[in-house]
């Protein structure tokens, strides 16, 4: 009768132990997925800032600032001169730890006829870090180019 006891006593608690097992790994991984493909509002900078062009060194200062409220601002700044800075303003959102970025972008065909389009940008979330990733435009204006960009790799800026 006291091995009948004791072989339940095991069983009971060896349950237990299963069941606290099982419970504190559901919530390691919920709490894990919270945060796969989450973004840090603030400023990214460009990691790619040099470019090598004809005699000269281009540096460029480029930055990303991601809001909380869902809106961005792109900083093109380079050191080539201030008349090839320029913003761009947007929203984003994401989506299978990708960030979307979507601005109104003023394009222009091979026949210098301009319009504006709604331009997505793609980076690939890693670490701290945005990967350029894609760039597409919605509807189908075939043969059009943005006359400003958003592109190159960036990383979350440490205050």
């Amino acid at each position: 009768m006291k091995m009948y006891w004791r072989q339940l006593i095991c069983k009971l608690f060896a349950n237990c132990i299963y069941k606290y097992m099982i419970r504190v790994t559901i919530i390691f991984l919920l709490l894990s997925f919270k945060s796969f493909g989450q973004i840090k509002p603030g400023v990214y900078n460009e990691i790619s800032d040099t470019l090598f062009i004809g005699k000269a060194w281009i540096i460029s200062y480029s930055q990303i600032k991601i809001n909380s409220d869902k809106t961005f601002t792109y900083n093109h700044k380079t050191s080539a001169g201030c008349l090839l800075w320029y913003d761009i303003k947007g929203t984003w959102f994401i989506k299978s730890n990708k960030l979307y970025l979507t601005d109104s972008a003023i394009s222009q065909s091979n026949t210098y006829d301009t319009i504006t389009l709604i331009r997505t940008t793609v980076f690939r979330l890693q670490n701290n870090e945005l990967k350029y990733f894609n760039s597409f435009f919605d509807g189908d204006k075939v043969g059009y180019s943005p006359i400003r960009n958003i592109s190159g790799n960036f990383v979350f800026k440490k205050e």
